[in-house]
């Protein structure tokens, strides 16, 4: 396999598919992305998705592809805009941002319950699972336990987040058995988590402050004429 093929790929079309799926631009930023997958390299990448049979054929196809930068942006834009999954992508994305914001602010509580890995893990299995044909049935195991509805990846992850929040022991450790049966989830999930403990740098999720709710703008506003009048 020609050195890094599947980093220069990722890197090369992370934009096109961030447009088609209409992420802003503070979220997930491209340069985050690419120093996250230099640090994994291509046998990292591959290593990865090895438990889920993701990226099956690869080394073979990049050896006889012209190479990602070849690529025209029209190539792109048609590749991205045809990837199944694309409309589901930006709600779970958006959705995972707010219940981890949520988990990690109450996690002192939370992990005088729960094994905070355990409950992680599974957060990202039930994130991933949505993309690919493999989490079907696990989801709509966990959809059932969650009494959430299967074609609702949202619903489905802020209702497991509510569960570890509320310390919900029931509820979260029929979800953890439910992944559990799913050796390759199990295996992927832990690969995952040693992956991210593994690397030198702390990847960025978003680039910069994002533009600010009037509610917000409304709190900030009353903080300076407090300081004002002070």
């Amino acid at each position: 396999m020609r050195a890094q093929r599947l980093v220069e790929t990722i890197k090369a079309g992370y934009p096109y598919l961030k447009e088609s799926i209409g992420l802003p631009p503070w979220l997930l930023p491209a340069s985050s992305l690419g120093s996250t997958v230099d640090a994994l390299g291509d046998e990292g990448i591959l290593k990865l998705g090895r438990p889920l049979n993701l990226g099956t054929g690869f080394k073979v196809k990049s050896e006889s592809a012209s190479g990602p930068l070849a690529m025209s942006p029209e190539g792109w834009h048609n590749a991205t805009t045809k990837w199944p999954s694309r409309e589901i992508a930006r709600p779970i994305i958006e959705t995972l941002m707010e219940v981890t914001s949520r988990i990690t602010s109450q996690m002192d509580h939370i992990r005088l319950i729960f094994d905070p890995q355990i409950a992680t893990r599974n957060l990202a299995v039930l994130a991933f699972a949505p993309f690919i044909a493999a989490g079907k049935l696990l989801l709509k195991e966990a959809a059932g336990i969650l009494d959430a509805d299967i074609g609702d990846a949202p619903e489905l992850l802020r209702k497991y987040a509510q569960a570890v929040i509320d310390g919900d022991v029931s509820t979260v450790e029929n979800v953890n058995d439910c992944i559990l049966k799913y050796k390759a989830w199990v295996k992927w999930a832990d690969m995952l988590q040693r992956q991210a403990l593994g690397f030198k740098h702390q990847p960025r999720l978003i680039a910069v402050t994002p533009p600010l709710s009037p509610e917000l703008s409304g709190v900030l506003a009353t903080m300076l004429k407090e300081g004002n009048a002070r």
